[in-house]
């Protein structure tokens, strides 16, 4: 039964001892590991600086024409307004230069209505002898009273 026990505790220190080389092969692999990603980092370090500095002026140019952009598109807007006011007034003006004349044109033609109505309702009478020295023509006041 001792030659049991012995081979039980011989396996039982082969385990152990298999156990540390074990982790040990796992340590030095985990600081080759760590070394290598050091060194690539470094490295993507080194390689990267430049990239990422065109990236960050990249960035503050974006950042710039946006600024711009926006100052562009304020005056912009602001030129709209500007040419809506004065499409406005230059309506407005076409509006009064068309419409005077037809102002115009409409007295003249309600007068001239006017003036054919107030003959139509004096009838006309020739001067007589008897008349003809104290006949004076009508005045234009008269035919507004007429």
């Amino acid at each position: 039964m001792e030659s049991w026990l012995v081979v039980f505790l011989g396996v039982l220190a082969l385990a152990s001892i298999l156990q540390v080389v074990v982790l040990v092969v796992f340590a030095r692999l985990g600081l080759q590991t760590a070394r290598r990603a050091r060194a690539l980092q470094e490295r993507a370090r080194v390689e990267l600086r430049v990239p990422l500095g065109h990236l960050s002026e990249a960035t503050r140019n974006v950042k710039e024409m946006s600024t711009l952009l926006a100052g562009e598109a304020r005056e912009l807007r602001d030129s709209a307004r500007t040419a809506a006011v004065d499409v406005r007034a230059a309506k407005d003006d076409m509006t009064r230069a068309v419409r005077t004349p037809v102002v115009h044109v409409s007295a003249l033609a309600r007068a001239v209505v006017r003036a054919v109505q107030t003959f139509r309702r004096t009838p006309f009478r020739p001067p007589t002898a008897r008349q003809g020295a104290e006949y004076t023509p009508p005045t234009p006041s008269d035919w507004a009273r007429a």
